[in-house]
């Protein structure tokens, strides 16, 4: 289990090296290599916070009619997966993914 969350979208995540230099530049007669290397999330490239995510509930319903997104029409199987992600120190939240299933 990971003890980290991404800023950006609030999964659980691994740290990955980024570089975010400029790499190679010519300022007037002298030539230089830029570097910025950043521990990033994996997923997003944002700034890694301690915390967690973890999965409520899931459920299989089908659709009585239309969803607003379009994506679910009337009849259609759909998973419905309920998530809860907590920072630590800071705030919590509850996410909702509806996905078909075929």
């Amino acid at each position: 289990m990971a003890d980290q969350i991404c800023d950006s979208c609030g999964r659980e995540c691994e740290a990955v090296n980024q570089d975010f230099g400029y790499g190679d530049y010519e300022y007037g007669s002298q030539r230089g290599y830029d570097s910025n290397v950043c521990e990033v999330s994996d997923c997003c490239e944002a700034d890694i916070v301690p915390g967690w995510a973890r999965v409520i509930r899931t459920a299989t319903h089908v659709a009585r009619k239309d969803h607003a997104g379009g994506r679910i029409k009337a009849g259609q199987k759909y998973q419905v997966t309920v998530t809860r992600h907590v920072r630590e120190n800071g705030p919590a939240w509850i996410t909702t993914r509806k996905k078909l299933v075929k």
